[in-house]
Parts: C-alpha cells; sequence; structure tokens
C-alpha cells in the first residue's frame, strides 16, 4: 500500500539531489569558464578512490575514457584509505591500457604538508583534463572541495562532479526511487560528459600465469576435476556479516551434490575461512590469503557461481562473468551496490531500519540474520536451474531480488 507522505519525502530528495548536482555544475563552470578541446587532451588525471569493490566498479567507465582518448597519458589517482589496504595497485599495476597509478593513503594527507606535498606532485603532471569518478556517498561540500584542490593542481579542465544520493529521508528513498548499481551510475556519469560507453569492459589485467597459479592452487587442494563453487564469506563492514555456520551449511549441501568449494577471502579473513573450512570437512579448498588478487579473479573464472555477502568479491566476480548468490544487509538503498550483470540473485530483507546507512548495527545484524539458509538455498537453486538449461544463467534483468519472509 503506497505511502503519500513517504513518496512525497522521497520526491524531495530527489529533488535535492537534482538541485546539488546543478550546484555542482554550476561551481564546476566558475572554475572552468572555457570549454576544453578533445584535440589537446594529452595527459588526463582520474580520480577514483577506495577499495577493491570500488575499484572494479570504475573499471568500465575508465577504460571508456581511454577508449575516448586512445592517445593520451592516462593517470589513475587512487587512495585505499588506511595505509596497507587492498586497493587499485594490487589489481592494475600491469594493466597495458593505464599508463599511471598515483596512490596516497589518509595518513599522508593528514597535515598541511602531506596535501601540499600531493598537490605539487600533481601540478608537476601538468595535467590538461581532470575527471572524477566520485563515490556514491560523497556529499556536496566534500566534492566541492575536490574540485577545488582538482583547479590548485593546475588542470585545464575538470569534469565529473555528481551526487549520488542524499541522506535525507533514506527509508522513504528505498522504497520510491529506483537506484542503478555503481558500475551503471558511474558509466551513465562519463557518459554525460561526452565520453560514449559502448560496453561494459572492465579490463582486467589477468594474465595465462595467474591462470596458471589458480590452476595449480586447485590441484594442490585435491579439487582439480571437480566442479567449482566458490564462497565469499569476509565482508570490511560489519554490517554485511552472515553468520559462519549457515555459510557451512550452504557448502556442505553443495559439496555432496558432488560440487568442490573454494573459499575466496582477503588476508584477514584467513582465520575466519580457515574455522569455516575446517567445520565443512571435505572437498573445500581455503584460498583466503593464498592467492594474489588476479589469481583470486582467475579462481573465479572457473567457478560455476559464487555465493557471498556485500564485499569486494562479488565484483571480481561480475568482472570476470560468474554469476554471484549475493546476500545484502539493509544498511544502503537497494540497488546501489548490486554485482553488474543480468545472471545474479540478490539477498535482501527490508526492516524497519531499512537504509541506516550505519558502520555497525546495534541490532545484531538483524536484516542480514533474517536471511535464512533456505532463503539461500533457494537463490542457489535458480541459478543451477538457469546453468542447466542455458549453459549461462540470464533473468532478463540486472538483477533479481529476493526479499526473505
Amino acid at each position: 500500500m503506497t505511502n503519500p507522505s513517504a513518496r512525497m519525502c522521497a520526491g524531495f530528495a530527489a529533488a535535492l539531489e537534482s538541485l546539488g548536482n546543478v550546484l555542482l555544475r554550476t561551481v564546476r563552470r566558475l572554475l572552468w569558464p572555457c570549454s576544453y578541446n578533445n584535440a589537446i587532451v594529452r595527459r588526463i588525471c582520474v580520480y577514483r578512490i577506495g577499495n577493491i569493490g570500488d575499484v572494479i566498479c570504475a573499471l568500465p567507465a575508465i577504460k571508456a575514457i581511454r577508449s575516448a582518448y586512445p592517445d593520451a597519458h592516462l593517470t589513475l589517482l587512487t587512495s585505499p584509505g588506511a595505509p596497507g589496504s587492498l586497493g587499485a595497485v594490487h589489481l592494475l599495476t600491469h594493466a597495458p591500457w593505464l599508463d599511471q597509478i598515483m596512490e596516497y593513503s589518509n595518513s599522508d594527507i593528514t597535515g598541511y604538508s602531506g596535501r601540499k606535498a600531493l598537490l605539487l606532485k600533481l601540478r608537476e603532471n601538468k595535467f590538461d583534463l581532470w575527471i572524477s569518478l566520485p563515490s556514491t556517498l560523497d556529499c556536496f561540500w566534500r566534492q566541492i572541495l575536490v574540485m577545488c584542490f582538482a583547479r590548485l593542481c593546475g588542470v585545464h579542465q575538470g569534469i565529473g562532479w555528481q551526487l549520488g544520493m542524499i541522506r535525507w529521508f533514506k527509508r522513504a528513498q528505498s522504497e520510491y526511487r529506483t537506484f542503478p548499481n555503481e558500475v551503471e551510475r558511474l558509466c551513465g556519469l562519463v557518459r554525460s560528459n561526452g565520453i560514449p560507453v559502448q560496453e561494459i569492459e572492465y579490463g582486467l589485467p589477468i594474465e595465462s600465469c595467474h591462470r596458471a597459479m589458480a590452476g595449480q592452487a586447485i590441484e594442490e587442494s585435491g579439487l582439480l576435476g571437480f566442479p567449482l563453487v566458490a564462497i565469499g564469506p569476509g565482508a570490511k563492514r560489519p554490517t554485511n556479516n552472515w553468520p559462519s555456520d549457515r555459510f557451512v551449511e550452504i557448502a556442505r549441501r553443495l559439496v555432496w551434490l558432488g560440487y568442490g568449494g573454494v573459499i575466496v577471502a582477503g588476508e584477514a579473513e584467513r582465520d575466519t575461512c580457515g574455522k569455516i573450512e575446517k567445520a565443512i570437512g571435505t572437498n573445500v579448498a581455503n584460498m583466503a590469503g593464498r592467492c594474489s588478487l588476479l589469481e583470486s579473479c582467475a579462481l573465479l573464472e572457473r567457478c560455476e557461481f559464487l555465493v557471498c555477502v556485500d564485499s569486494g568479491v562479488q565484483h571480481m566476480a561480475a568482472a570476470v562473468g560468474t554469476p554471484c548468490v549475493s546476500i545484502f544487509s539493509a544498511r544502503d538503498f537497494p540497488g546501489m551496490w548490486w554485482p553488474q550483470g543480468e545472471h545474479n540473485v540478490i539477498l535482501r530483507h527490508r526492516v524497519e531500519c531499512d537504509t541506516c546507512l550505519l558502520e555497525y548495527c546495534p541490532k545484531e545484524n538483524f536484516c542480514m540474520n533474517a536471511i535464512s539458509t533456505e532463503d539461500v538455498w533457494v537463490a542457489i537453486n535458480c541459478i543451477k536451474d538457469q546453468i542447466e538449461e542455458r549453459g549461462v544463467p540470464n533473468f532478463g534483468h540486472q538483477s533479481y531480488e529476493v526479499e526473505s519472509t
């Protein structure tokens, strides 16, 4: 049943978002009043910060930029946040279509001297064009600051600043607004700035050596010859965690059906994944921290599908075309971080505190715990049936959401 008041609030939030984007475009025109000439763009800086999932979601947009400017020197300016966090350098260092990666951490720019050093380093590059690919959570004022910083760097033109959401009336927006996923949002952003996006292309530099190492890891684990399924239980954000014992139950059922299970996660989750591996028992291998990021992508290439929570692993799988059964908390707006593709199943449970945007849940991850093992098993069978019928699942739309009851 529709709620007129909530619908009005959602419309008001959409209007505020549109107004904010008008103001961002106005400030950009004030900082760069002259239109730029594509013919003289020789050096481009693409600004995108975040961890693995954030970087992967931006790759199709960055690849479109490369296609639009094939002869330009393309630099990715990025930050994974805390020092030592995984980011673009761990994924794209050998990407042939990218000329340079400039990475900084939060600690590098905490003081005036650090920010000045970064500014001077960027000025030395003499960029003709700055293209910002902001996170969907980037607020208005932060984007203004980045815009001013780009102008101080001496770039001849800057584009790309855009709000992805407004934090007001979150519950009403989650009910009455439709949000694109991050891949589609960023592709739409570059499109709106005159850069065509012909197709979704990630350009991950997965080479034969990565596939060979993935094959060796599978062979050493005794899983050679088994149809493989990936399990991704790890999440950076605590609100995205699903109980480990439920992953164990799902994996046991898959093993009973004749699958071999590979647990894909980062080094930080190695011990947790080791406990899950031990609890499952047979025909499963813990690859957490054992493979590099690109080797893990090669591993996901060999899997029929992935069962995971909302994390970077699901975007790695989407980038190599592996279907996902993704278990989502109700923290974010529906759709925003769903994996790209027409062959994924999304499980998300609506709750009273929907779209809280919290880092830690005061209700002990109620929305995640409400998604049962049976809910996930039904979703897995959706994908299995599609694979058996067509060879590749295709639900005819971006993602198929299954709301648990």
